[in-house]
């Protein structure tokens, strides 16, 4: 079984994807820049990249570090059904992807300690089930929600209590309004 996706798939222009629902995740522990600027050039379009990964058991996955990163066409879909229990690094996860309108509300983030850049340049990113997020072995996030023009949600719940980088964290995103802030 897969333990390590490191960049598997790093910077594959032609890469759709196919068949990864069928794949064995189980064992996954490090998730590293495996998708990282993947995408197909569609003329006229932009770049396309949602590979099928609805039946990956993500549980041990302990780092995400630019798991996604400038995947421009990735949008998503299936993360809302993912369990990450195990995640300690979300360190540039999802930077300059088109997550859109996803809901990362059941992700277990409460052993995270470098959610830094994690959504840094997701412009049409709006933060849908953020609010539900406990974060509090969180360290590092700077820079986290960079740019990210239209994420708006409420961090009340979110217990920072051991961030110690936060700069940035909300520049650029003129949506938030700050609750919970």
């Amino acid at each position: 079984s897969l333990e390590t996706g490191s960049r598997m798939f790093y910077n594959c222009k032609e890469f759709e994807g196919k068949g990864l629902d069928k794949w064995k995740t189980s064992s996954l522990r490090n998730m590293s820049e495996m998708f990282a600027k993947c995408g197909i050039r569609l003329s006229g379009f932009g770049e396309r990249f949602n590979p099928s990964l609805e039946g990956w058991d993500v549980r041990q996955v302990f780092t995400m570090r630019q798991a996604f990163q400038q995947a421009k066409g990735f949008q998503g879909h299936v993360l809302d059904k993912w369990q990450t229990d195990a995640l300690y690094t979300a360190t540039r996860a999802f930077e300059k992807t088109l997550l859109r309108e996803v809901n990362l509300s059941g992700w277990d983030m409460s052993h995270v300690r470098h959610a830094d850049h994690m959504f840094e340049g997701c412009h049409i990113f709006k933060g849908n089930g953020l609010e539900k997020w406990h974060l509090p072995n969180v360290v590092d996030a700077r820079n986290m929600f960079y740019a990210c023009v239209q994420v708006d949600f409420d961090a009340s719940n979110w217990g920072m209590q051991s961030a110690h980088a936060l700069m940035s964290m909300f520049e650029g995103c003129t949506a938030f309004k700050g609750v919970g802030c």
